[in-house]
């Protein structure tokens, strides 16, 4: 159905037509069935579209209200058809088609006011998706109110298994519970990261020695102590410990080569947390081959 805005905890995914964005529809899909929550198909529309006419013989010089008007009749084809599609496999699944006019990250960051969880590909449709569709995704994560999922294509590497980065405190449990959720969920094994930087390892690496993965009990029980809980809550997920000095987004860059989702706290604010969490999460969104999950830490508040 057609609607003037996303109903209160809806699953979000964004559509442009492009294959990361088929990717996104179908997790948002499988999310909003297995969660038992509408899903909204949301296409932004804005004058920075019209670029895109050139490639088709339209120049923009032929009137932005030209390309604009033709833009939204495609835009509404398009989410009519990813609809029919969406509901010949799932027709169980309440779904709900939002068009709206405007910067695509201020769009997002709307309708995520309402939402559960938005997911949305990393690569557009338009001659410069590198710059405007990579930074959407990051700047939505840099200040959504909800879990942001962004897929990418397959690159056809063998991948299995769930990355959570955490800092082995209590800002850490709202990533922490979303990664054992999905685990939980799918059927995956769990690795929890606690990566961090000490004068001990410092010194190591500047006699020439390697960062990398290390034994430190004292580390390991601060892991262990927020872990607790969510083994009684998850049984029935496996889950591996490690432990990584050094620059925290290498070390999650590294470990998630052959995972097929990275979960990752964001702050939004300033001071520390806004640097060290909002800094990873933007290299990891811009880098990793896989899907990533940001969520922010005060969904624990």
């Amino acid at each position: 159905m057609k609607t003037a805005e996303a109903p209160l905890g809806t699953i979000v995914a964004a559509v442009d037509g492009s294959p990361s964005s088929d990717l996104a529809v179908d997790f948002a899909v499988h999310q909003a069935l297995l969660t038992r929550r509408p899903l909204t198909l949301v296409h932004a529309l804005s004058p920075m579209d019209t670029v895109w006419l050139a490639p088709v013989g339209m120049s923009p010089s032929m009137g932005t209200g030209v390309g604009l008007e033709a833009l939204e009749t495609q835009a509404k084809e398009l989410l009519a058809e990813v609809r029919a599609d969406v509901a010949s496999r799932a027709p169980e699944l309440e779904v709900h088609v939002l068009l709206r006019f405007g910067d695509p990250r201020q769009v997002l960051l709307d309708v995520a006011t309402r939402a559960s969880m938005v997911v949305m590909g990393s690569r557009g449709r338009g001659p410069v998706r590198s710059l405007l569709l990579g930074s959407v995704a990051v700047g939505v994560s840099h200040h959504v109110t909800c879990p942001l999922v962004v897929l990418r294509p397959t690159d056809g590497a063998e991948r299995s298994g769930v990355l959570v980065a955490v800092d082995a405190t209590e800002r850490s449990m709202a990533p922490l519970e979303f990664a054992f959720q999905h685990a939980s969920a799918y059927g995956l094994p769990l690795t929890v990261l606690h990566a961090y930087w000490d004068v001990r390892h410092a010194a190591v690496h500047a006699h020439g020695e390697q960062e990398g993965v290390h034994d430190d009990e004292d580390e390991l029980l601060l892991l262990a102590e927020i872990l607790a809980g969510m083994a009684e809550k998850y049984p029935d997920v496996v889950v591996h410990r490690a432990l990584a000095t050094g620059m925290v987004d290498l070390a999650v860059m590294d470990a998630a080569a052959d995972k097929e989702l990275v979960v990752l706290g964001t702050h939004h604010g300033s001071g520390a947390g806004e640097m060290l969490f909002g800094s990873v999460a933007t290299t990891v969104l811009e880098h990793a081959s896989c899907t990533v999950a940001v969520v922010p830490l005060h969904l624990t508040d």
